[in-house]
């Protein structure tokens, strides 16, 4: 994968805890939103922002996402 395939994303951990649920039905924490980034292939970077494929902003729901930047070569 080259760095063209991959995007640097300011998300909003709060609205991925929102959109998430818990088997039961119930919301989730910002831990568990954190590690379902994880899941799809983001890590967290500096500043706040988190890496990771651009094959993976289809696991996101438009609502989560603040800002993409592509990442240069």
């Amino acid at each position: 994968m080259n760095t063209t395939d991959r995007v640097r994303l300011t998300i909003n951990l709060e609205q991925v805890a929102k959109n998430l649920r818990a088997p039961d039905g119930s919301t989730v924490g910002e831990g568990t939103a954190r590690s379902y980034l994880h899941y799809v292939g983001f890590t967290p970077d500096d500043g706040g922002t988190w890496v990771g494929p651009r094959s993976g902003l289809g696991r996101l729901n438009h609502s989560e996402v603040v800002r993409i930047e592509p990442l240069a070569n």
